[in-house]
């Protein structure tokens, strides 16, 4: 018989150059499917680990690694499996998604008790949403677009602001959305820094609106959120954390 032609594959290997388990991240592919990782972005991972394409590219569909892989330019060495690397390279990949594909996949991590939303809002959160996403599942994150946030008064504390001046912040915040609306973000924002720089405090602006419309201390531009949930839900959420104080 002719003697086969034998390679090796370099092991995968934790972080700490120890065996991979699943204390490390190894687990099924099932798995990494249901936690919200792109096909797409695992083959790309995968297909890089133990083996450096010419150039610096570090994003690559099937096609595309299949015409630059050597099976001689193969570490010899175990290749580490970085989590932390995979879900920046997945978060890439869902960042260029098509915003209508992407929220036909979606459909599946949407929590239960979010309901149907409307396909048309859907479409309308979703590029707010996906720029903090590294995985489908983290939409989670985001049910203050569908759900609403649960703010607290502790919440909407500025600094060493006092509770008066964070609720005089917040109606002179309303005034604004009231007379200019939220359809036009740079008009809105533009009142709003000039609100800021009066208080002398852009924090004492911004900080409670964007409690008051995500109770979430990191979000999207509030001015953008509020655009996006449109300005009767706005002033809506503002008069509710108000009333909180």
């Amino acid at each position: 018989f002719t003697t086969p032609i034998y390679a090796h594959l370099p092991m995968i290997l934790a972080p700490d150059k120890s065996k991979l388990s699943k204390r490390h991240g190894a687990t099924s592919v099932t798995d990494y499917r249901k936690r919200g990782y792109l096909p797409e972005a695992i083959i790309n991972y995968l297909g890089m680990l133990g083996f450096t394409p010419p150039g610096e590219r570090e994003i690559m569909n099937l096609d595309e690694l299949t015409k630059v892989f050597e099976l001689a330019a193969v570490h010899k060495a175990g290749a580490v499996f970085d989590i932390k690397k995979l879900d920046w390279l997945n978060g890439e990949y869902i960042h260029a998604l098509d915003t209508k594909r992407l929220a036909t996949i979606l459909t599946s991590f949407l929590p239960a008790e979010w309901g149907t939303p409307d396909p048309d809002y859907l479409l309308k959160v979703l590029p707010l949403a996906r720029e903090r996403m590294k995985r489908l599942a983290d939409v989670e994150e985001f049910s203050y677009f569908f759900q609403e946030p649960q703010v607290t008064s502790e919440l909407l504390q500025w600094k060493e602001r006092t509770t008066n001046e964070i609720k005089n912040a917040l109606s002179e915040v309303l005034v604004i959305i009231e007379r200019v609306g939220v359809d036009d973000s740079g008009a809105l924002r533009q009142e709003l820094d000039a609100l800021g720089t009066q208080l002398n405090d852009r924090g004492l602006v911004y900080w409670p609106l964007r409690i008051a419309l995500t109770g979430a201390k990191a979000s999207p531009d509030p001015v953008d959120i509020a655009g996006a949930i449109g300005v009767s839900k706005t002033t809506e959420r503002i008069r509710g954390a108000h009333a909180l104080l």
